[in-house]
């Protein structure tokens, strides 16, 4: 979820075809569970489009996408090392309640809950031979 948010953010509206913004900002207004403000709400709905539409579908131009990765790629890395790291990911799990775009990913700071998550998810891609938890 976290990666389709970041592809979210980093894809601009003229590079999608019409019928996922305008279904992004239909599941905006249906769902009114969700907490948050507009613009995480819409970037919520916006990456639920974009991970169950095939890419050719949505992205008018297909030469963009390693550009889009590259820019989703560049919100993950907090540090900017090149690598994803349980830092970089941490800063993105804890997040203020105004702030929250999923729920179900976010943690108190204090419980040291996202540090934990973070390590989680950064140790299922690590290098075996690595001794540090980082994606690449």
């Amino acid at each position: 979820r976290l990666a389709w948010l970041a592809v979210a953010r980093a894809v601009a509206e003229p590079e999608l075809d019409r019928s996922v913004v305008s279904s992004a900002m239909d599941g905006m207004q249906s769902d009114e569970a969700r907490q948050g403000t507009r613009e995480a709400q819409y970037l919520w709905q916006l990456a639920r489009e974009l991970a169950t539409t095939p890419v050719f579908q949505w992205l008018q131009d297909r030469g963009a996408w390693p550009e889009v990765l590259r820019l989703a790629f560049a919100y993950l890395d907090i540090d900017e090392d090149g690598l994803l790291s349980a830092s970089d990911l941490s800063v993105h799990v804890a997040r203020s309640p105004e702030d929250d775009v999923c729920s179900e990913c976010t943690v108190s700071t204090t419980s040291g809950g996202a540090w934990s998550l973070a390590c989680r998810w950064a140790g299922r891609w690590q290098d075996p031979e690595s001794s540090a938890p980082r994606v690449t």
